[in-house]
């Protein structure tokens, strides 16, 4: 077996949500990104790049408490986004969406932020934990915001279904991964879990305004900016999860832990820690 450039170790770095996620979905893409160092050179996506802004508005408004630290926040995910992609107008475009939506949030949620006690803005938790198998794995993320006793965690989105978020917000891996990490740091699960979403404007589930043909770019905004603010509540939504153990447990136990205990095994195989044996016989390949 050819041997493998790791550059990247669970052990050292932790094991990120997103990192999990892909390995789920694509183990062969895992292993380009985080062993080959591989990434996909890709134009600006204005549904990434926007749930960018918008989360660095609010984590600039979490420490700071400010709209100028929101505002200066945002400015530098624009600069973080120009830097990598040439679309330079339309990245300054969605920036200038950002900071009127993020201002429309601040301005409905600013108390909530107090009320829940959200004084911290993308504080990294790393965490070693023992699976079932009396292995050992490191896991490692940020949470959008935290306090002593809660979590906030913020989405944007083009669209979003409230009833289907409450029924299944206990099989989410996201919110029992960062459960799983605020355990391990504090031995408590949090008291809540303030699941925040955003509409992210435009797209094919949008129902607010199009762009006329005849419009500019700048009078679109201004026309989008004003029906954000008429209807804000189609906007942003608010879901509090009260985390509550056994549903927690559950998760680790029928989904997460075997999921990690699976992670291992493929990662010491692909790094040689098991030896590889070929399965593939000459003799058994079909000819003709």
């Amino acid at each position: 077996m050819t041997a493998v450039k790791t550059i990247w170790n669970p052990a050292e770095r932790g094991l990120s949500v997103s990192a999990l996620s892909l390995f789920w979905i694509n183990p062969v893409a895992f292993e380009l990104k985080y062993f080959q160092g591989l990434e996909p050179v890709i134009p600006w996506n204005k549904d990434m790049g926007y749930g960018s802004l918008i989360g660095a508005g609010i984590e600039g408004w979490i420490k700071t408490r400010t709209d100028e630290g929101m505002a200066e926040y945002i400015d530098r995910q624009y600069k973080k986004e120009i830097a990598k992609h040439d679309e330079w107008d339309d990245i300054g475009w969605w920036t200038e969406l950002a900071y009127a939506q993020t201002r429309l949030f601040i301005s409905i949620y600013k108390n909530d932020f107090d009320n829940y006690d959200i004084t911290r803005a993308e504080e990294r938790i790393k965490a070693t934990i023992e699976l079932p198998s009396g292995r050992s794995i490191t896991l490692a993320g940020y949470l959008d915001g935290s306090g002593d006793d809660n979590i906030f965690e913020h989405q944007c989105r083009s669209d979003w279904h409230t009833a289907k978020i409450a029924s299944e917000i206990d099989m989410d891996l996201q919110f029992n991964f960062y459960l799983l990490l605020f355990f391990s740091k504090t031995g408590k699960l949090p008291e809540i879990l303030w699941y925040q979403h955003s509409r992210r404007p435009s797209g094919f589930a949008y129902r607010g305004p199009k762009k006329r043909d005849t419009e500019t770019k700048e009078s679109y905004q201004k026309r989008l900016v004003k029906y954000i603010e008429e209807d804000a509540e189609d906007h942003f939504y608010q879901f509090i999860a009260r985390p509550r153990m056994e549903r927690f447990e559950r998760f680790l136990n029928v989904c997460l832990y075997p999921k990690l205990e699976q992670f291992l095994d493929w990662y010491d195989y692909m790094t040689g820690k098991e030896p590889f044996k070929s399965l593939l016989k000459p003799e058994d390949a079909q000819y003709g």
